[in-house]
């Protein structure tokens, strides 16, 4: 059962593709608007069968105490959420745009798009289950205090930061925090790299922020690249520091 929620949100992103691909090249007409309901109700509701799924599956794991496996669905849950989300971010982006751009529908697009804020929020709440089972398990174990509990909890109701909770998490289930923070820390640095250069490529940040002007556009791949790397060296520098500082400890103690 840990794999369904995952596999859905990875279904999610074939059912976005497949939708861009009717209204590109399918036919015109009612029809249209017809199949588009019809396709994304349908991936609807096999999320919301794929939460209870979670819920039930969440329930079973904290009975039977098994903290890693918990920890383990929350990191798969939510790493399969982020092609998802990015997909989805895009086309809300887009939406609103269109909103702005062709007022006469307006109205048509800003009832869309509040649909569709809805819809996402409420999914990414479901990716969520699992880090709340295990939020609950680590804290019954005292492997993480009441700080930690209301910290992880207030992330896991956030975008993007709902992804550090299920990283830091699963370091947490490892008895390994640590180790967890270095590797969300190089994970987001080679994130904002990968958006800094597919932004240089294909300059679809430009209509999410479409208040830059043609002068300002390089910021737009130039502000994520710099502070990536900014991220990963730091990161190193800081982790290099660190196991120099525990080799001299281990040195003295020998």
């Amino acid at each position: 059962m840990r794999f369904v929620q995952p596999g859905v949100l990875l279904l999610g992103v074939a059912v976005y593709l497949g939708v861009f691909a009717l209204l590109a090249y399918g036919p015109r007409g009612p029809g249209l608007l017809v199949w588009v309901v019809v396709i994304v109700g349908t991936w609807t509701l096999i999320m919301l069968v794929a939460t209870v799924v979670a819920i039930v599956n969440s329930v079973i794991r904290i009975r039977a105490k098994e903290t890693r496996r918990l920890a383990a669905d929350s990191l798969m849950a939510k790493l399969a959420s982020i092609p998802f989300f990015l997909i989805n971010f895009l086309v809300l982006v887009f939406v609103a745009n269109a909103s702005v751009l062709f007022i006469m529908v307006g109205p048509i697009f800003w009832t869309i798009l509040a649909i569709g804020i809805g819809l996402t929020y409420l999914t990414m709440l479901s990716t969520s289950v699992p880090v709340w089972a295990t939020i609950v398990q680590l804290r019954r174990e005292r492997t993480i205090d009441t700080g930690l509990t209301v910290l992880y909890a207030i992330f896991s109701v956030l975008y993007v930061t709902d992804i550090a909770a299920g990283v830091l998490l699963f370091g947490h289930s490892r008895r390994r925090p640590r180790f967890a923070w270095m590797w969300l820390l190089f994970g987001t640095g080679a994130a904002m790299i990968v958006i800094g250069i597919l932004e240089v490529l294909f300059h679809f940040l430009i209509f999410a922020f479409p208040w830059f002007g043609e002068s300002l556009e390089w910021l737009l791949w130039f502000i994520p690249l710099a502070a990536g790397i900014a991220v990963i060296l730091s990161t190193a520098i800081v982790s290099a520091a660190r196991q120099s500082s525990l080799q001299l400890e281990a040195r003295a103690a020998g």
